[in-house]
């Protein structure tokens, strides 16, 4: 670490403080050493064998070089700053502690991998006091392919929503910005930009890419998807074995499943069911609802949380995401619907089923034929 207590109780950094002196631990009082050599960065370092719930003697060089990095630029581009600021409340140190034009935040700064569930708490801890948490990835989580359960974990929400991962480069000192994420041509890709801190550029823009997710692909796409789940069912992969089995009690096949369960949208990467899996358990709820049900954002999220927590749909753990943009994957196949006339739009947010398309007619149908069979 490299913050400590000096003998008055005052907090000083490794780097300016004198070696000779006594210092103990923000978080648990007890004795720290000094370390300053040639090799590593100055830091602090419990005695051996001393517990410590906030222990960091497995700090890397990156971690504590990043986090002066972001500390210096910070400062300088925001506004105050504290360095590995203790929080008593929650028993948490943050790597930095912000204010912004009177609003403050947390950075942290992950280096090494780390369970979900570790992200989650100490996201947790910030949300349960109020104060927001910006994560930002070293090396070892460079965000290269389509995120993995930690990148989704480490992922944090802008104000109208969108999601972007910050990932800090500590060899070109720049921190790149990942946003735009999207599934539209059935793979994942993403839109980046860069902040030098060395440039005037403004860290806290985050430009945004409005992506039209609800536009209907190109027919290859379909056409490849629907391959590949007749080759699934062929090996009888695992990962689908519940797709077919909704689609077998749903009295549909590969042949007669509705077309938009094999278009892509732009979120469904934060769903880790099967995409088609999904999306035939939210048309088949769709068809089930009162006749003159309107759709809303509202209604939609309280049949999400159901389905959440019944484990029927299994959304990737985002603990910094509002709940808002958890829904964007079932709101970009309803836009998806409503553009193939299976719904009706009634204005932003608001959908009404269509009862004349034929989709929906056939799973009416295929609805009645279970309840009569029961």
């Amino acid at each position: 670490m490299l913050i400590a207590l000096n003998e008055k109780n005052e907090p000083v950094r490794a780097d300016s403080a004198p070696i000779g002196a006594q210092y103990c631990c923000p978080a648990c009082k007890g004795k720290v050493i000094l370390k300053k050599g040639e090799l590593k960065i100055s830091h602090f370092s419990h005695w051996r064998n001393q517990l410590c719930s906030k222990r960091t003697e497995s700090e890397t060089e990156e971690h504590l070089r990043g986090k002066l990095d972001l500390m210096r630029w910070a400062h300088k581009r925001l506004g105050e700053t504290k360095l590995e600021y203790y929080i008593p409340a929650i028993r948490q140190r943050t790597d930095l502690l912000i204010v912004h034009n009177n609003y403050w935040f947390a950075i942290e700064f992950q280096c090494s991998p780390l369970p979900v569930a570790s992200v989650q708490s100490r996201t947790e801890g910030y949300i349960s006091i109020g104060l927001p948490v910006v994560w930002i990835s070293g090396n070892k989580l460079k965000l290269s392919r389509k995120p993995t359960a930690l990148h989704c974990a480490l992922m944090n929400e802008t104000g109208s929503g969108e999601l972007y991962f910050l990932h800090y480069d500590q060899s070109s000192c720049q921190l790149m910005v990942y946003h735009s994420f999207h599934s539209l041509k059935g793979y994942f890709s993403f839109s980046s930009r860069y902040i030098h801190f060395g440039s005037e550029v403004d860290a806290t823009s985050v430009k945004q890419v409005e992506i039209q997710s609800y536009v209907l692909q190109a027919p290859s796409v379909a056409k490849n998807r629907l391959k590949q789940l007749y080759r699934f069912k062929l090996h009888q992969d695992s990962r689908y074995r519940q797709f077919f089995e909704l689609l077998y009690t749903s009295r549909l096949s590969l042949e007669s499943m509705p077309e938009a369960l094999l278009h892509p949208v732009a979120r469904e990467w934060m769903i880790r069911t099967v995409p088609q899996e999904w999306k035939l358990l939210l048309l088949k709820w769709i068809v089930a609802l009162p006749e003159k049900q309107i759709l809303t954002q509202k209604l939609i999220d309280r049949q999400r949380v159901q389905w959440t927590e019944s484990g029927k749909i299994d959304f990737y753990c985002f603990p910094n995401v509002s709940s808002s943009a958890l829904n964007r994957p079932l709101i970009d196949f309803l836009k998806l619907l409503a553009a193939l006339s299976v719904l009706d739009s009634l204005g932003e947010g608001k959908w009404r089923v269509n009862r004349k398309c034929r989709t929906i007619r056939m799973l009416s149908k295929t609805n009645e034929c279970i309840i009569t069979d029961f």
